[in-house]
């Protein structure tokens, strides 16, 4: 499903971080900070609401 919630742009600078960041961490070059940690779950928890609010998909969520 394709809803176009943000730009071609924006989703490869998400895409260039994953590349970044996934072998260290996959591999345990890296392990993620408390920080980190929290930063990410912040950031899925507004893309999730965003994503609720803006398309047409939100009733799909199963998460309550």
């Amino acid at each position: 499903m394709e809803i176009n919630l943000f730009s071609e742009s924006f989703g490869d600078r998400l895409l260039d971080l994953w590349k970044t960041n996934r072998a260290a961490v996959y591999y345990r070059e890296a392990a993620a900070t408390a920080e980190q940690a929290d930063a990410m779950l912040e950031l899925a928890t507004v893309v999730h609401q965003y994503v609720l609010t803006f398309s047409s998909a939100g009733h799909e969520c199963i998460c309550d």
